[in-house]
């Protein structure tokens, strides 16, 4: 099953930030939890875990690029490791 990792809300106050890194690449197996962008916002500047487990199959953002809570950051197979992740 595909599923889209996407931007969680950062905070209150702030609903965007520019990608500084990308830290995964399509093909990549990552584990829940594991951090996937460095995302700076105008206060701080931090990674953005992943909320699935699986092969990454797409990475839909770049360095450099702004984007908002919401925004859809890598697509993963969580089929592809061999286990059904539970959502």
């Amino acid at each position: 099953m595909i599923e889209e990792i996407k931007l969680p809300q950062i905070s209150e106050n702030i609903d965007s930030g520019e990608v500084i890194k990308v830290i995964v690449s399509q093909g990549d197996i990552i584990k829940k939890d594991q951090s996937i962008v460095e995302l700076e916002t105008e206060k701080t500047s931090f990674d953005v875990p992943s909320t699935a487990e699986g092969k990454v199959v797409e990475v839909l953002v770049k360095q450099g690029q702004k984007i908002k809570t919401g925004d859809t950051i890598i697509k993963v197979d969580t089929e592809a490791n061999g286990r059904k992740n539970e959502t």
